[in-house]
């Protein structure tokens, strides 16, 4: 709009000499220039001429995991999580350990297999003694059939129980019945999350509900990098082209990649197709979440070109002005014309509208520049200015970056108390402030269900004593020959499910008690999984609680406990200051609580992916809390430290912000005469540090510098 609002007004000035000399103005859509126009670099005539354009096509885009190099663990059963084996930032294995947890659900699985083995074991003695039978003709084709289909049915169950087991054991389905099972890794990888943390109760995908993803594991040193295309750029791109991903966390920074797949299909309201981009990330700069610039290289094409100021845009067409003959009073004759064009870079590459060797009028940049024109004053101007110079100099500068922050509990050392099973709270045994020990009593309720767990955990014992009298006195039996051997086969069936069921029934009450039992009572203790304080608590006589096993509704947490002397502070970090913060470095935390008042600690993790609302990511330090001042929900700031360098610094008035930029005066030598001589810079800042910028580019050590009085030679230029 600015270039046809230039050339638009050559045509008025023009218009107002002709009627002024008393010859015709130029008609609308022309403009009357001289043949050879004038050298103040704005008026200008160019040829349209063919050249070969390398061009390339600017999407946005967006750093994303491989998604067959990132894994997310649920757990696939409901329970209790008991240990947890791996913390962010732990390189892991494919199978490797990530928490245990115990859970009903997992028993009765392992038990469900144990039973199945045996069922599966008598029928096939069954079957093969049915062969046996019938291969003297000794039983009928009918029993054979029924054996064998008794044998298929066994079959099918111990593999669907095998599978199961196999499945919550992450590895082999063997091995005892137990209600602990362990979640692993899927992939090889580094933990970038982790939400468990031990006495959580957790529920399972397969239980309904909404369940919580407990850690998320993944590889970058390979990602991918995700941008979407117009769908009128499509046929512009190939598989193979080389990309070029600018980030706004490495301004100076270019990574490369190559195009490896394109939609086939369009979004239907964006009406764009994904691209995707894998690049290797050696060093880990490239960070899920990323937000950038892709410029994928285009095939090399021939085009018609004329400089891209030279377009005029009106009511949203593009035209030129292109030389069409002499005007009556002597100058060339640049009529308006609509093309089609497609701006790249500086060019507009025509595709209709104009022909090679076509004259084009355009306006073009002006060639002076702020910084060409030192400002002269005498000494008495700069004293009655107060202006003041400052040599610039070297100074050691600490970068310090500051971010907001949150206190909260070492997720290793809370714990949220729910109850497993619904029931009615009878006593609250320990109150809000209290320090309990690992394994003390919390609270005490009543339930049917502790009840029911603990019969049936007595009927389970009774049924074995009975089934191993019964397998015992078959033996004697089958030796005496006073019984057959399938008789002896089915009292051994019967134990081994016996013994199954109890070591599931014992393996619910273990849950339940916490230790052994010798009664069958309905009250159930509650227990701290871990030493430190009780830090809140929702439980009061007579309360009726859901639990966590039923899976219905939202149970509610009882208490939680806490340890207070050592917290987390985490921290968000904007992905422009990412390349600043590492490992190690010294954290001041500063509370509003206490003003004068400062905290210490190292920034010991710092995530590998950006959260995608706030386009940060997370920062965590430990800080010592020995006197208890410092409480979880607190919102202090981080002052997170770096290395000392030395840089360029100057005073904050000494940097005057102009429409284009910044800039400062920069002295010259003296004059003759005695006048002094100061021409104005752009500099690029970088950071503060107190009441003085560092500067990032356009100053060297040795140059004087205005750091006073600056405004007014702003206002002489």
């Amino acid at each position: 709009m600015i270039r046809a609002l230039g050339l638009a007004a050559l045509l008025a000035l023009a218009a107002c000499t002709a009627g002024a000399e008393g010859v015709a103005a130029p008609p609308e859509g022309e403009i009357w220039a001289p043949a050879h126009p004038d050298d103040t670099g704005r008026q200008r005539v160019v040829e349209a001429r063919e050249r070969e354009i390398q061009g390339t096509l600017e999407v946005g885009a967006r750093v994303a995991f491989d998604d067959q190099r990132v894994a997310h663990v649920f757990a696939a059963t409901s329970g209790r999580v008991a240990r947890v084996l791996a913390a962010p930032g732990d390189r892991v294995g494919k199978g490797s350990p990530l928490a245990a947890l115990l859970s009903p659900d997992a028993g009765a699985a392992f038990s469900d297999l144990a039973k199945a083995e045996a069922d599966l074991a008598l029928a096939q003695g069954e079957l093969a003694r049915q062969r046996r039978l019938r291969a003297v003709d000794a039983a009928s084709p009918r029993d054979l059939e029924a054996a064998e289909d008794a044998f298929g049915r066994a079959d099918a169950e111990r593999a669907r129980a095998r599978e199961r087991a196999a499945a919550l054991r992450g590895g082999p389905a063997d091995g005892p019945v137990t209600q602990e099972i362990l979640l692993r890794s899927p992939i090889a990888g580094q933990v970038m999350a982790r939400a468990a943390s031990p006495g959580v109760e957790v529920a399972g995908i397969y239980a309904g509900g909404n369940p919580v993803e407990l850690f998320t594991v993944g590889d970058i040193d390979r990602v991918w990098v995700l941008g979407e295309v117009n769908e009128t750029d499509l046929p512009r791109i190939r598989v193979g082209a080389r990309a070029h991903l600018r980030l706004v966390a490495y301004p100076g920074r270019t990574f490369e990649g190559t195009v490896d797949w394109i939609a086939n299909a369009l979004d239907p309201v964006l009406r764009t197709a994904r691209l995707r981009v894998t690049m290797a990330n050696p060093g880990r700069l490239l960070k899920p979440g990323m937000y950038g610039q892709l410029a994928v290289d285009l095939p090399p094409v021939r085009a018609l070109t004329v400089p891209r100021h030279a377009l005029v845009r009106i009511e949203g067409q593009r035209f030129v002005y292109a030389a069409g003959g002499p005007a009556p009073d002597g100058r060339v004759r640049y009529r308006r014309r609509r093309v089609e064009a497609v701006e790249e870079g500086d060019l507009a590459l025509i595709s209709a509208g104009l022909a090679a060797g076509d004259r084009v009028l355009y306006e073009g940049a002006p060639t002076h520049d702020v910084e060409s024109e030192p400002v002269r004053i005498s000494t008495v101007q700069a004293g009655s200015i107060g202006l003041r110079v400052e040599t610039v100099a070297d100074t050691p500068f600490a970068e310090t970056l500051a971010a907001g922050a949150q206190l909260a509990f070492d997720d290793q050392r809370v714990v949220h108390v729910y109850s497993p099973v619904s029931g009615r709270v009878v006593r609250a045994l320990a109150a809000p402030g209290d320090h309990v020990r690992k394994g003390q009593p919390l609270i005490e309720l009543v339930s049917p269900e502790v009840g029911s767990a603990f019969a049936d955990a007595r009927k389970a014992r009774a049924d074995l004593v009975a089934a191993e009298h019964e397998l015992a006195r078959q033996r004697e039996l089958v030796a005496a020959h006073a019984s057959a051997p399938r008789d002896l086969e089915v009292a051994d069936d019967t134990a081994r499910r016996a013994r199954a069921e109890l070591e599931r029934a014992e393996a619910k009450t273990r849950m339940l008690s916490g230790g052994t039992f010798d009664a069958v009572t309905e009250r159930l203790t509650l227990r701290s999984p871990i030493d430190g304080e009780v830090v809140a608590r929702s439980a009061n006589p007579g309360l009726e609680v859901q639990g966590q096993w039923s899976g219905a509704g939202a149970p509610v947490e009882l208490i939680t406990v806490g340890a207070l002397d050592r917290l987390w502070v985490q921290g968000d970090v904007y992905e422009m200051d990412l390349p600043a913060v590492r490992k190690g470095q010294p954290v001041v935390i500063r509370v509003p609580a206490f003003p004068g008042r400062t905290f210490s600690g190292r920034v010991e993790w710092v995530s590998d992916v950006i959260d995608p609302a706030t386009r940060t990511a997370r920062v965590r330090c430990s800080v010592a809390n020995p006197d208890r001042s410092l409480r979880p929900d607190m919102v202090p700031t981080l002052a997170i430290g770096g290395s000392v360098r030395r840089v360029v610094a100057l005073p904050r008035s000494a940097l005057l912000r102009v429409s284009d930029g910044v800039i400062v005066f920069v002295a010259e030598p003296r004059q003759e005469g005695g006048s002094l001589a100061f021409r104005p810079r752009r500099v690029i800042p970088a950071a503060s540090a107190g009441d003085r910028v560092t500067i990032a580019a356009g100053l060297v050590p040795g140059e004087s510098v205005v750091v006073s009085g600056a405004v007014f030679l702003l206002g002489l230029l």
